[in-house]
């Protein structure tokens, strides 16, 4: 995932912040669209088309693969179990991030880690 390369400077803000912790743990930001709008002082109109114009997708959408995109690299690069990955990367649960995992990638997060994994952890069975 990238950055967005046009757009409002507080959309572009907005849009690292996001990708840099999907879960918004650190920053502790709501993940509705009036919190979004209100951190960047718009409407939420306005918030919606800018953001949509800077992106090319909705908050909701980028936020989901910003969280797939997290839970991934956790996945190859640690040997974290899966509660830890969901909560790291924004899941609330270890249900939601299978149910994503299936639906956008078509394996199951172990079956991602075993074929992806970059590090010389064992493998895990999940």
């Amino acid at each position: 995932m990238n950055l967005p390369s046009s757009g409002p400077d507080p959309i572009r803000r907005l849009a690292a912040r996001i990708l840099e912790d999907p879960s918004g743990h650190l920053h502790g930001e709501g993940r509705r669209v009036p919190d979004l709008a209100a951190l960047v002082n718009m409407s939420e109109r306005t918030f919606l088309r800018a953001f949509a114009s800077a992106t090319g997708t909705t908050p909701a959408r980028f936020a989901e693969d910003a969280r797939l995109t997290r839970a991934k690299t956790l996945l190859e690069e640690t040997s974290h179990a899966l509660d830890r990955i969901a909560f790291e990367a924004g899941y609330g649960s270890v249900d939601a991030l299978l149910r994503s995992f299936q639906k956008k990638v078509g394996i199951t997060p172990g079956a991602y880690r075993a074929r992806f994994r970059t590090t010389g952890w064992p493998a895990r069975d999940f």
